[in-house]
């Protein structure tokens, strides 16, 4: 029996977000129109699909134009197995069964940050780096505190997911850390201070 699903999404090495499975066919593809949109010109435009049938999860090529990799090979179609590796253009998607493992592979797991210490800020800080931000970014990141997706932004704001992603790349610079789960945990106030 199938149970949740869960991707650890980075693009380029760089954690982007945590993606739940909630469908039984689950698109994915450059489009906005797919469940799982992955705005990038490596992607094709209908990549891939992933099925949940009564006792496991299929990952099929759409035929798309550079192909998928499981686990570092390339896959027409395939079971996917758990902890497994999909690669679709410069995404890396990690397969968990729950969330507690999908953050986990996503705060631990990231080998560009994985040595680095996230910064330390006080609220005065954080202020200062929104104030930098433009309108537009300004907008996409109080969307993305409130935990919607990409294309969940892109579709609220009216704007393409490409945009979004663009001031989402921004945001991070902005703010020194190099994903979501960092941006939350920084603005959430997670984050031991020292003095």
């Amino acid at each position: 029996m199938t149970g949740e699903l869960f991707f650890v999404i980075r693009y380029a090495g760089v954690v982007e977000r945590i993606q739940r499975v909630e469908v039984a066919e689950t698109t994915i593809g450059r489009m906005a129109t797919n469940v799982l949109c992955l705005p990038d010109s490596a992607v094709s435009r209908n990549h891939a699909v992933l099925v949940r049938t009564p006792t496991e999860f299929l990952i099929r090529d759409l035929d798309s134009r550079n192909g998928t990799r499981l686990n570092g090979q390339p896959i027409v179609e395939a079971v996917l197995p758990a902890a497994a590796l999909v690669e679709i253009g410069p995404y890396q998607l990690k397969v968990c069964h729950d969330l507690g493992s999908a953050q986990a592979e996503a705060e631990g797991v990231d080998d560009s940050t994985r040595n680095q210490p996230v910064p330390v800020r006080t609220n005065e800080d954080r202020e200062r780096c929104k104030q930098q931000l433009t309108p537009a970014q300004r907008r996409v990141y109080n969307e993305l505190l409130s935990g919607r997706s990409e294309k969940e932004v892109a579709n609220k704001l009216q704007i393409s997911i490409n945009t979004v992603h663009s001031h989402s790349r921004a945001i991070y610079t902005k703010f020194e850390v190099s994903s979501r789960v960092e941006l939350l945990s920084l603005c959430a106030g997670h984050l031991t201070q020292h003095d």
